[in-house]
């Protein structure tokens, strides 16, 4: 990593101050710099490089966090915390599994490979984007998508319908639960 980000500690957390940006360093890293238990107070730029793992990345972002463009498949080892907004389009994702469980801002998880959305963000503030991709189903889609929802495959009347059909589902008994999941695990 470029030598002009310097690690402190803060509060007893090592910390860097700022923006992080391994994108216009023409490194073409195939991984990431040991950040993992670095906060990074603003965003963090990864993006147009070879990575195919997050490991690495830093535990917290204040700002957005940046990974489109690369050979990942899954968001393993991505951050725990996303203050701004989430952009991990333009990969090879088959999976959504390691997102944080929130993101303040919005998320972008479009033209890639997936066929559902399992692993995505239980809560997204603002839009949600998962264009161009393959998806055959609405599983895991975020329970709360605070902007619009915006997908090919899927309008938002169908999320709308698929997030109703999982609170009833969710207050059922176990028996009844079964039988009405296996009624909607086509949508």
């Amino acid at each position: 990593m470029n030598n002009k980000y310097k690690i402190e500690i803060v509060n007893g957390q090592k910390t860097i101050q700022g923006t992080v940006d391994l994108v216009d360093l023409d490194l073409n890293l195939i991984e990431l710099p040991n950040l993992s238990d670095v906060v990074i107070t603003g965003s963090f730029f990864c993006s147009y490089n070879n990575l195919t793992t997050l490991q690495g990345a830093p535990q917290s972002v204040g700002g957005n966090f940046h990974c489109s463009n690369n050979k990942l498949t899954t968001l393993q080892g991505a951050p725990k915390y996303v203050k701004g907004s989430f952009y991990c389009n333009n990969n090879k994702l088959t999976s959504l599994q390691g997102a944080p469980k929130s993101i303040k801002g919005s998320f972008f998880c479009s033209y890639n490979n997936l066929t559902s959305l399992q692993g995505a963000p239980e809560s997204v503030k603002g839009d949600f984007y998962c264009t161009h991709n393959k998806l055959t189903t609405l599983q895991g889609a975020p329970k709360s998508i605070e902007g619009k929802f915006y997908c090919h495959q899927f309008s938002g009347e169908d999320y709308r319908k698929y997030i109703a059909d999982m609170e009833i589902l969710e207050s059922m008994d176990i028996e009844a639960k079964e039988l009405f999941a296996e009624m909607i695990a086509t949508l």
